[in-house]
């Protein structure tokens, strides 16, 4: 993928639209500004391979919504709708700021998602994967291009 430095000095990559739908408690990046509900019965497709991405940046974050308490929600919620989730694509950025897109963990996730690793990735909720909401949607947007679909378990986006 194409990389731009922003004004801020920080690089990341150029990107499209985001799409799809999700559950009764997820949902999935649609259009910008819109996600659109799925019921929980619906077929989730050709979807099966799932990464998992789950930050916390702060020590009031990490005491009241762990690294680990995300990865279980999502665990979990792979497990429902029969997605497969390898270990190698459970990507986690702890202690790391929002506010910058240049992070480890969501730096491989972006690279893998581009070479068609998984179809989908379940992300607590959209500011884990940005803290502002125009950079969610430059990460969204990339996605999107790569085929791969963004669900969320809390918050529409």
């Amino acid at each position: 993928m194409p990389r731009r430095d922003t004004p801020s000095g920080t690089s990341h990559r150029t990107a499209a639209t985001a799409g799809g739908a999700t559950s009764d408690h997820a949902t999935v990046a649609g259009e910008v500004g819109r996600a659109e509900p799925r019921s929980s019965t619906r077929d989730h497709g050709d979807v099966k391979r799932v990464a998992l991405y789950a930050r916390v940046s702060t020590d009031r974050q990490e005491k009241e919504e762990t690294i680990e308490s995300q990865l279980d929600a999502l665990r979990q919620a792979a497990r429902q709708r029969d997605l497969d989730v390898a270990p190698q694509h459970v990507f986690v950025d702890e202690g790391i700021s929002g506010a910058y897109l240049d992070r480890p963990g969501l730096d491989r996730l972006r690279d893998l998602a581009a070479e068609g690793a998984f179809d989908a990735v379940m992300v607590w909720c959209p500011d884990r994967l940005a803290r502002e909401y125009p950079y969610q949607v430059v990460v969204l947007d990339e996605l999107k291009r790569a085929g791969v679909e963004s669900i969320f378990l809390n918050h529409e986006f």
